[in-house]
């Protein structure tokens, strides 16, 4: 795997409290105005945004390395939140900070337990190999995703949904890509398991009976009878 994912959830302890900093296996953690700051390999920090707008919670990389730069994302926020966008056209990868990322807003954003993240991990490190070098801005759904989907042979329904949160949350949540850049956006569906196919084909089947039933005469009034007579 790009990262120990366990360490992650281990160690990160829920994001909670209120210390200024905070240390794990992937990097130093420091609050700022906005949100927190992470360290990354090269010593430079990345600012996120982390705030709660009228119920709303927002977990945003300005993609800034600066805390100058950073204030002045912080007040486009602060302006529109909703509207806010960190901007600019540069290649977007599913490398390590952004499956890092995309884990964090999962566990602090969405609840998700500590099982459900761990498999999210676990699918994130299998794309990230197979699209390895690829802009997710540019990538194509014939020539990118579906190919290594029907090599992988199991896990298929997974392997779509851990794809589409990544684009859903480039899109939603970071505001990174547009959706004409989302080659999975209306065309790559979740496969459904069986029992869940099976309950809507039951209920597909019994709602055109009843629609069948309702536009049918009864066969006594049609032979110019009253039913019961």
């Amino acid at each position: 795997m790009l990262i120990s994912f366990t360490a992650f959830l281990r160690e990160s302890g829920g994001g909670g409290g209120d210390a200024m900093t905070t240390e794990t296996k992937t990097g130093r953690w420091e609050k700022w105005e906005g949100g927190w700051s992470r360290a990354r390999k090269d010593g430079r920090k990345v600012y996120h945004i982390r705030r709660t707008v009228n119920g709303r919670a927002y977990a945003i990389s300005t993609g800034c390395t600066t805390l100058k730069a950073a204030m002045e994302h912080l007040k486009k926020f602060e302006a529109d939140p909703a509207g806010y966008r960190p901007g600019g056209d540069e290649p977007v990868f599913l490398d390590e900070r952004l499956i890092e990322e995309l884990l964090i807003w999962s566990r602090d954003v969405k609840r998700n337990s500590p099982r459900h993240i761990y498999q999210q991990g676990r699918y994130l490190a299998w794309w990230a190999e197979v699209l390895r070098g690829v802009d997710l801005r540019r990538a194509s759904l014939q020539d990118h995703i579906l190919p290594p989907l029907e090599v992988a042979g199991t896990a298929r329904q997974q392997r779509i949904a851990i794809i589409k949160v990544v684009y859903s949350f480039l899109r939603k949540a970071v505001h990174r890509i547009k959706t004409a850049e989302d080659p999975t956006f209306g065309q790559l569906m979740v496969p459904q398991s069986k029992p869940e196919q099976a309950r809507r084909v039951g209920a597909i089947a019994r709602a055109a009976c009843e629609r069948r039933n309702a536009r049918e005469p009864h066969r006594g009034s049609e032979a110019g009878h009253e039913p019961g007579t």
